[in-house]
Order: C-alpha cells, then structure tokens, then sequence
C-alpha cells in the first residue's frame, strides 16, 4: 500500500485575528483610564498653580489691605503683573472644565447619579470662577476708565476698584463652597470605585 503524503497542517488565521483584536481592544480599555486619570491629575495641577498663582499671590501682594489710594497705585505701577494674573486666572477656569470633564468620564460608571450631580455642582463652580476672572479685571478698567469715567474724582475711583477687589474675594469665596462640595461627591465615587485602595484598618487582637 502505498504511503500517504501528510501536509502540514496551517494555522488558522480565522481564530488568531480576533485573538489578537480583543487582546489589543482590551490593553487599550485598560490603558484609556489610566492614560485620562493622569491627564486628569495634569490639568489638576495647572488650574490649581494657575488659579492660586493669580488670585493669592499675584493679588496678594498688589493689594494693600484698607488704603484704596495705595491699591490704586500698586496695581497702576505693576500693570503688567496685574494682567498676567487675571491671564494665568483665566486660564484656570479652562483647565478645571477639562479636568471636571475627564473626572465625570472617570467616575460615571460608578454611580451616574451622582457623577452627573457632581458635573452640575462644577459647572456653577467655573461659572463662579469666570465671573470671579471678570471681576479680578474690574479694578485696572475703573483706574483707566478715561474719558468714560471721567465724572469720577480720583477718589472715587479709588473706592469703586475696592469694591470691585472686595467682589472679587466673595465671588472667589463662593467658588470655594462649591469646589468643596463637588471634591465631597468625587471623594465619594473615588472611594466606591477601584481607583485607589481601600484602608485597612489593623485588627487589635492580632497585635498581641
């Protein structure tokens, strides 16, 4: 009887395509999350450095606590730090709506509810944070109202960029109320999550 010839056999590219897809598809699920939580944790940084660095220190340190005149000249004298401030401010708002978006995207399939209560409270958050950018500009627009505001005497100018700074410390107040709220909500979905570990409290009875 005669030999038969047995051919290798090949493999099957029909079972190691999708093999390969989903393996892919799902390195790629694994990495998406962590690729938006550092990018989350990037724009964090910047709106805090931009946001501080404009409303604290920058302002901080033109304004000179219960003298008008003296917060006047100030802010006239360092016009050019005074703008970059309500520039890096502005900033700050935008860097929190990407961050707060990317957190909402993070979170969602946690809880929806309150991943999309969360994303309401920091929407009014960086309304207040740009009405409060708005303000922080309202001083040098009084100083150098020109030929609009000329009915003003210097004084009262003075006294209306004060109330324009005093604005701007409330406003900045009410966004704190908020960020705070909405950080409670996000503390809450970060803990149900898998997201960071869970503290283990150690148990007295085997320490002895």
């Amino acid at each position: 009887m005669a030999a038969r010839r047995v051919l290798p056999s090949l493999p099957s590219m029909t079972t190691e395509v999708p093999t390969r897809r989903a393996g892919a598809m799902q390195r790629v699920a694994v990495r998406s999350p962590r690729s938006k939580s550092r990018l989350a944790g990037l724009l964090e940084l910047l709106e805090g450095a931009s946001s501080s660095s404009g409303q604290v220190f920058i302002l901080g340190a033109l304004v000179v606590q219960g003298d008008a005149a003296a917060t006047a000249h100030s802010i006239l004298t360092n016009e050019s730090l005074f703008r970059f401030g309500f520039l890096v401010s502005a900033a700050g708002v935008v860097f929190h709506l990407a961050w707060a978006l990317l957190m909402y995207q993070l979170l969602r399939p946690v809880n929806g509810t309150v991943a999309s209560l969360a994303a309401f409270v920091i929407i009014i958050c960086c309304a207040v944070q740009a009405v409060n950018a708005l303000l922080y500009l309202g001083p040098l627009l009084v100083l150098q109202g020109g030929s609009s505001l000329s009915g003003f005497s210097p004084g009262q100018a003075q006294a209306l960029a004060s109330a324009f700074l005093k604005l701007n410390g409330a406003a900045f107040n009410l966004d704190l109320v908020f960020f705070g709220l909405w950080c409670i909500l996000t503390g809450h979905l970060i803990w149900k999550s898998t997201f960071l570990p869970r503290l283990r409290v150690p148990n007295p009875a085997r320490t002895w």
